[in-house]
């Protein structure tokens, strides 16, 4: 039982990650208790740090852990990343435009991601994370918690963050939409190369 749980110890990590999405996201998409919402953020965030270091500490690195991992952050980010689609769809005006143009992007890219996992995993391809990914997934986590802040200030003041929080997002995004695509071209590229052996 003891080897089970040490083998298994990163991907229960990823497990729990996957838990608490789910949960943010279903608080999110009901408005309820954003600060809740963003201590879960930063508890998926946690997870993401830790499985993978567990893992290639212990070298116990599996192609189910690289899967479970995946499957975390999509779990957490695409439907995130579609409620801040929903909630700025209204917001007018050419910050509003290119931020929702970076998150349809992003989104796009996302599914292309997917999209070139399952068939690196089909085909045996070397489907693990590479540089651009990790960056691109750190700055989803700070865009998220971002967010969240200015929307509890906003909801706890009569403070109203406007241009300035627009900004830091469309930067944010834009450079959050730049290494989505470059995680999505290394992936094509690794696999124009064939599969490893």
């Amino acid at each position: 039982m003891r080897a089970f749980l040490f083998k298994h110890s990163a991907n229960t990590v990823t497990i729990v990650g996957i838990i608490l999405a789910a949960w943010a996201n279903m608080l999110m998409w009901n408005y309820q208790d954003l600060g809740l919402v963003l201590a879960l953020t930063l508890a998926v965030a946690a997870t993401d740090l830790a499985d993978g270091r567990i893992a290639r500490r212990w070298k116990i690195v599996t192609l189910e852990g690289i899967s479970l991992d995946r499957a975390r952050d999509k779990a957490f980010m695409v439907p995130m990343f579609f409620f801040f689609c929903k909630d700025l769809w209204l917001g007018e005006g050419i910050v509003f435009a290119f931020i929702k143009a970076m998150l349809v992007l992003i989104l796009l890219t996302e599914g292309g991601l997917v999209i070139s996992w399952v068939v690196g995993l089909r085909r045996g391809f070397d489907v693990s994370a590479h540089r651009a990914g990790k960056i691109k997934q750190t700055i989803y986590f700070v865009i998220v918690c971002l967010w969240l802040l200015v929307r509890l200030v906003e909801q706890k003041s009569a403070f109203r963050s406007g241009l300035v929080s627009a900004l830091v997002l469309s930067f944010l995004l834009l450079l959050a939409a730049i290494y989505a695509l470059k995680s999505l071209i290394g992936y094509l590229e690794r696999y124009a190369k064939g599969p490893p052996g």
